[in-house]
């Protein structure tokens, strides 16, 4: 009840509380604007992340290359200590109920996708997250940007694919290696049907941040071992 009630108190102030830029705090109220949370001047700033080749060398770097079960991967943003107030963004998201954000976002990193020639695919889907963590919050921040993203890119959305296991603890403040056995057969499939679902198909998982690539690459680890031909990743952030 309690975690109900502030989430409507969030979404009321979501809706009515004066427009400050969330990147670099200035209001700006009823001026014409591209997005609801960022001023235009920061918009046009926003720092977009390097190229897919990039990222996936980056993944490489962390992950062994016959540990990696990710074919490309790509983000909208980077977000690393010079520019930690566009990670805001992600923690509005994610922990205020500004789920708006992963839809407004999402479309936009559609917007990149289409770019990069990353289309195509037979499924989008979110990382999914535990079912208490989920009652807990609420919501899955993931599953606004996934399904923003599907519509976008005109490809089919589901989150009924695979699913979290096991509740496991925040990746946030351990290391690469800690981060891998932390996630370490978390995921499995979303029930018995699942395979058939996902045997030679092309998909893309969609996460807010992507940091060592540990969660995402256990969630293609997983599709992979059920049949999948191929598996992409799509973020909003890069950190």
């Amino acid at each position: 009840m309690i975690s109900f009630v502030k989430f409507i108190g969030i979404s009321f102030r979501e809706v009515f509380a004066p427009k400050n830029c969330v990147i670099c705090e200035e209001y700006f109220g009823d001026r014409e604007s591209y997005s609801k949370y960022i001023c235009n001047k920061c918009f046009d700033s926003m720092p977009y992340s390097p190229s897919k080749e990039i990222i996936y060398n980056q993944l490489l770097m962390a992950i062994n290359l016959e540990d990696l079960f990710i074919s490309n991967a790509t983000s909208l943003f980077s977000a690393d200590v010079m520019k930690k107030n566009w990670i805001e963004l992600i923690h509005l998201l994610k922990y205020n109920g500004f789920t708006n954000i992963g839809t407004e976002f999402g479309i936009l990193l559609g917007k990149r996708l289409i770019k990069e020639d990353l289309t195509g695919y037979d499924f989008v889907i979110p990382v999914p997250i535990h079912h208490t963590k989920k009652r807990e919050r609420g919501y899955n921040q993931s599953d606004f940007i996934a399904l923003s993203v599907s519509k976008t890119i005109n490809c089919t959305y589901s989150n009924k694919l695979i699913k979290r296991m096991k509740y496991t603890s925040s990746q946030t403040l351990l290391d690469s290696n800690e981060r891998r056995k932390n996630i370490s057969k978390v995921f499995g499939p979303y029930n018995k049907n699942a395979h058939k679902l996902v045997d030679g198909k092309d998909i893309l998982i969609i996460d807010d941040v992507l940091t060592t690539g540990s969660t995402l690459n256990e969630c293609a680890s997983t599709l992979v071992k059920m049949g999948a031909n191929s598996v992409d990743v799509a973020t909003l952030a890069h950190a």
